[in-house]
């Protein structure tokens, strides 16, 4: 046996020198060593990245996510590099109907122009294995954008499903809610009957299983055909009476109940019907919160003594936050953040939950550091408002490191514990590091004048100073900008507004334009608008530059109407366009909101920006750069 495997890895060794030799002087920029891969096979991955950002990479890593149905499973190769070439054996497994790839060099990504790397898998007679086109779409349409930020229109992934189903129809029960998802956003918004009909031919043809029926009755309210939906869940409590469908019902059932007592009950009756289940700390958990809400602080510590499985780190981070905040029992409040950063400390070396299978191991571990830095900042927070600022630098200099200061919230607070700790030097050093990165606040600027003042700078030199460090930030952020710089049409459109006048693309030529997509219920648009309302403002005299906020993906009957409540409520002068038939939005090919888009004055989309990180003096000095640069 022993003998065996040497020979093989000798063969393998071989095999991959032969294909570098055979493959080098002609090498596309992606390509394997296997004509018709199949699931189980180990797969020799070539990369020539001369025409890629990854050109001058002096470290190269693959990451793979193999898929079948459902999340993928992430692994990170690095690789090695002969003659100008990359290349790692990616192991497929055997339950695996496709392969997308990125490669990455720390934060540089090569993502194939927003498509993945695609390797598609076969059976023995050299068919393409059932699921590998349907397995793709649905990677596109959900985990691939995030895990490998790919952009692919709705049509594409419609095709790609439909060429699966085509010869294998009966992989649309495997599918159904990605695929009816997707063509809900292809198909006229009239023709609900074609998605109806294909649910309804999905459910009498095929054995849907509780985990298959699930997105299925969702699919049926969303149709407005409730009768049928509370059928399809009859069936699934049926199937599986103690499966994850009803758990997740009486969850909800408690989560919705504000009464403490009633939620006690509910709890208790939960876990006589599941005494195992895995849900049972959630359910602690969001017991303890709800008390943190009511503001009933101390039941907590004592609850937390009879029932030990509701802690977490998450839990004690958030009713810490949450006590910070109100400023209330903020001795109590440090110890329960103290108990969140030992958890969460714990869990950086001994995770209390196995690695989800869609993260590489560098991802995971990431995260849990991620879940730590959290911690540290709510307990240096609350260190810092009881007077202890010497405690309070000590942890909030960890929560720094771990978000390679890129977190402005957390660098704020590390600034004003320096401070009061009086240790000026360092926090003028480390504001001066978030002034020229643009990971500032205007509390860091404010305290950087203050800082420099007890220095015995004047205010206006200390001003200058401050003014002299934005002003280097702000090239460094004109240099990123120009790197991520884009020039391809923008697509043509015409919607209403709220006033009911029709608004062009056409129409605008000659201005800089930006196109902010949004939606009233999503989280990070809302968490935006701050900002954007000061760029509205800034710009408002400006006639050659128009910002419009596109309304789309709406969940509601009466777009206007919503539009114009949430405008009124919030005080926003936004020039909005209903884009009711989300035509423009998958024109525009947005996988997420917020998204935005620059345009120039000839119509081309020079830029853009996807998503909100939080810093609303980030995204203001953003987007008001890139309109000066497009000016």
């Amino acid at each position: 046996m022993r003998k065996a495997l040497v020979l093989g890895l000798v063969t393998a060794v071989l095999f991959l020198s032969l294909c570098t030799q055979n493959t080098s002087e002609n090498m596309d920029q992606f390509s394997v060593s296997q004509t018709k891969p199949q699931p189980g096979n180990l797969i020799s991955v070539f990369y020539n990245p001369s025409e890629t950002e990854l050109k001058d990479s002096e470290q190269v890593s693959l990451i793979a996510y193999s898929y079948s149905q459902g999340l993928p499973e992430a692994k990170e190769l690095v690789m090695r590099r002969t003659n100008g070439i990359w290349k790692a054996a990616v192991s497929v497994p055997k339950e695996s109907r496709g392969v997308l790839i990125k490669f990455q060099d720390e934060d540089t990504i090569d993502n194939n122009e927003k498509t993945g790397y695609v390797i598609h898998l076969y059976n023995e007679e050299g068919n393409a294995v059932p699921g590998t086109f349907a397995g793709l779409a649905e990677a596109y349409s959900g985990w691939a954008q995030s895990f490998l930020d790919v952009e692919i229109s709705d049509q594409e992934v419609k095709e790609l499903f439909e060429k699966d189903f085509s010869q294998h129809p009966e992989l649309k029960k495997e599918y159904v809610f990605h695929y009816l998802r997707t063509l809900s956003k292809t198909e006229p918004e009239e023709d609900d009957e074609r998605i109806l009909k294909e649910l309804d031919q999905i459910i009498s043809e095929y054995e849907l299983n509780a985990e298959q029926l699930s997105p299925a009755a969702t699919w049926y309210e969303n149709l407005e055909k409730p009768d049928k939906a509370e059928q399809i869940k009859a069936l699934i409590r049926e199937k599986d009476p103690r499966g994850d469908f009803v758990q997740s019902e009486r969850f909800m059932e408690f989560y919705r109940t504000e009464d403490i007592d009633q939620k006690r009950a509910l709890l208790q009756k939960f876990q006589k019907s599941f005494p195992k289940s895995e849900n049972l700390s959630m359910w602690h958990s969001y017991l303890c919160r709800a008390l943190s809400q009511k503001g009933e602080f101390e039941k907590i510590d004592d609850y937390v003594k009879k029932h030990p499985e509701a802690e977490s780190w998450n839990m004690y981070n958030s009713v810490a936050s949450e006590m910070a905040e109100q400023k209330q029992n903020l001795e109590l409040a440090e110890e329960f953040a103290s108990r969140a950063v030992k958890l969460a400390r714990s869990e950086i070396n001994d995770p209390s939950e196995e690695k989800p299978s869609y993260y590489t191991e560098e991802q995971w571990k990431e995260t849990r550091e991620r879940y730590l830095s959290y911690s540290l900042d709510t307990y240096g927070t609350l260190l810092l408002q009881q007077g202890k600022p010497q405690q309070a630098q000590d942890v909030l200099r960890e929560a720094v490191r771990l978000t390679d200061r890129e977190n402005s919230e957390f660098n704020e607070h590390y600034a004003e514990a320096l401070v009061a700790a009086g240790d000026l030097n360092a926090a003028l050093n480390e504001m001066k590091v978030y002034l020229e990165s643009g990971n500032s606040t205007s509390v860091i600027k404010e305290l950087f004048v203050t800082a420099r003042v007890q220095q015995g700078a004047t205010e206006e030199e200390a001003q200058k100073e401050l003014e002299q460090l934005e002003g280097k930030g702000e090239e460094i952020l004109k240099a990123e900008i120009r790197k991520e710089m884009i020039d391809i049409p923008a697509p043509e459109f015409e919607l209403k507004n709220l006033e009911g006048e029709s608004v062009s693309l056409s129409g605008l030529k000659g201005k800089v334009l930006v196109l902010d997509f949004w939606a009233t219920w999503c989280g990070p648009c809302i968490t935006s608008f701050p900002g954007m309302k000061i760029v509205v403002e800034t710009y408002k005299e400006d006639d050659s530059v128009e910002i419009l906020f596109v309304d789309s993906w709406e969940r509601v009957e009466d777009w206007k109407s919503n539009a114009q409540d949430f405008l009124k409520e919030n005080n926003y002068p936004f020039h909005v366009l209903l884009d009711t038939e989300n035509e423009v939005i998958d024109s525009y090919k947005v996988s997420g909101i917020p998204t935005k888009f620059f345009i120039d004055r000839e119509g081309r989309i020079r830029f853009k920006s996807v998503g909100f990180d939080g810093n609303t003096e980030k995204l203001v000095k953003e987007v008001s750069l890139i309109i000066e640069m497009l000016k």
